[in-house]
């Protein structure tokens, strides 16, 4: 169920002498042409933008499309597990006698 990412284009953070910043972003073709082929029922398409481990004078930051899709209403919906399920004696409660 895990997708590999699709980075498309590229940002770069630009900072002003006033200390403002702003994220310059540009695409080429094939990147906008993907977007335009993948929106979704509404007619989006979403993006992350994150902060790139090893920025270039380039690029400072990446951009990935966000594939994540809510569950359909009427799927299986198994209830949430609060807490991982693995691990269950690290969320024991202390009796009342341990805590004082």
């Amino acid at each position: 169920m895990n997708e590999p990412k699709k980075f498309l284009g590229n940002a770069k953070e630009i900072t002003f002498q006033d200390g403002g910043t702003m994220l310059k972003v540009s695409f080429n073709r094939e990147d906008c042409q993907y977007m335009v082929d993948n929106v979704n029922a509404k007619g989006y398409i979403n993006l992350k933008v994150s902060t790139r481990r090893e920025p270039t004078d380039y690029a400072t930051h990446s951009i990935a499309v966000d594939t994540w899709k809510p569950q359909q209403q009427g799927a299986s919906q198994q209830a949430a597990e609060p807490f991982p399920v693995g691990n269950q004696d690290a969320f024991v409660i202390p009796s009342e006698n341990e805590m004082f």
